[in-house]
């Protein structure tokens, strides 16, 4: 059946071309946003509950292929819209397999920065849990976090640029060693996030 054939193509598609988008880590989210919709719009399971009716020789695997692609789609999605897996997308797509929990290799003054960062974040909730009952501590060791939030989020930025360099001039190693930086980073941002948000 042509339909069973069309769908276990796009399952096989990488996630820019389920979209039909150039590979690219400057991405339009908004235009991919319009893009998910029609998707899931067309390949919505229950799109296919008729015609899983009048087959029922093959209904079950057309709805498991739909669920898969439905499944496929989501996850494309998700990875194209956080910078993080679509730089790890974007290395895949060039033959390098980056994974973050096994190659953890960074140059010794940035791990040191990173020591410095998490130190700060100690030292704010520290005072914080000194300044029990006392607001205008408490107010100050706030704004301690969100002044370390801002000086992550700058360095975050600052690496989504030099993302967007690497991978257009396909300096693959510049982009491995930024990827595991923004990985760094945000790993910060979320702890400064959690400390902000018990506050």
């Amino acid at each position: 059946m042509k339909i069973e054939s069309d769908i276990k193509a796009l399952i096989t598609k990488n996630y820019f071309e389920i979209f039909e988008l150039l590979p690219s880590f400057n991405i339009d989210k908004a235009i991919l946003t319009k893009l998910y919709y029609q998707k899931q719009k067309k390949y919505h399971p229950d799109n296919f509950i008729r015609l899983n009716n009048d087959n029922n020789n093959q209904s079950s695997e057309l709805s498991t292929i739909i669920l898969q692609l439905s499944s496929h789609i989501n996850d494309a999605y998700y990875a194209l819209t956080h910078d993080l897996p679509r730089a790890i997308t974007l290395l895949k797509l060039y033959g390098v397999e980056l994974d973050l929990a096994k190659d953890a290799s960074l140059p010794h003054e940035f791990l040191l920065e990173q020591m410095d960062l998490y130190e700060s974040i100690d030292d704010a909730k520290a005072a914080y849990v000194k300044s029990k009952g006392q607001q205008d501590l408490r107010i100050n060791t706030t704004k301690e976090f969100e002044k370390i939030l801002t000086q992550v989020q700058n360095h975050i930025n600052n690496l989504l640029v030099q993302l967007h360099l690497a991978f257009d001039n396909k300096y693959l190693d510049q982009a491995v060693m930024f990827t595991k930086q923004l990985s760094c980073y945000l790993k910060l941002k979320s702890r400064i996030m959690d400390e902000l948000n018990c506050h």
